[in-house]
């Protein structure tokens, strides 16, 4: 696939901070949906570039919250990962190619360190929980 020889439809992503899960009441929470600009679908555009807009409008909007005062390097762009949590989130690198990455509609969520360490935790306290539950199951169950 070349660069600038096919044309490309408008592709509509949608870009939100809601710390590191939906369902929990974030006082800074922001979203906005961006459609991609031409050229950042036309040329190779690192994920880096939205994460920029992205982090533009927040700080407008939101100046004293505290992903505000994070260096941008320190946050970062996620994913739904494969997994069944709905507030499991993957990594996405600032360099991947945004039209390599992500797809139209998509949801994309910013994520800061405090985020990241959040989703963790629950996700450790969720494998606990999957642990305990099977290791009761087999001592409960009755091996013929």
């Amino acid at each position: 696939l070349s660069y600038g020889v096919y044309e490309t439809l408008p592709v509509k992503l949608t870009v939100q901070y809601h710390g590191h899960d939906d369902e929990t009441e974030c006082a800074e929470a922001f979203k906005v949906n961006i459609t991609l600009p031409e050229k950042w679908l036309d040329n190779p555009t690192p994920a880096s570039a939205l994460k920029a807009h992205f982090l533009k409008a927040y700080r407008k909007k939101h100046p004293q919250a505290e992903l505000s005062q994070e260096e941008d390097e320190d946050v970062n762009l996620a994913i739904k990962d494969e997994s069944l949590f709905c507030f499991s989130r993957e990594l996405l690198a600032d360099q991947a190619i945004i039209t390599a990455v992500l797809y139209d509609r998509q949801d994309v969520w910013v994520m800061g360190p405090a985020d990241w360490d959040a989703m963790e935790a629950r996700l450790a306290s969720m494998r606990k929980l999957v642990v305990d539950a099977l290791q009761h199951t087999l001592r409960s169950v009755r091996h013929r």
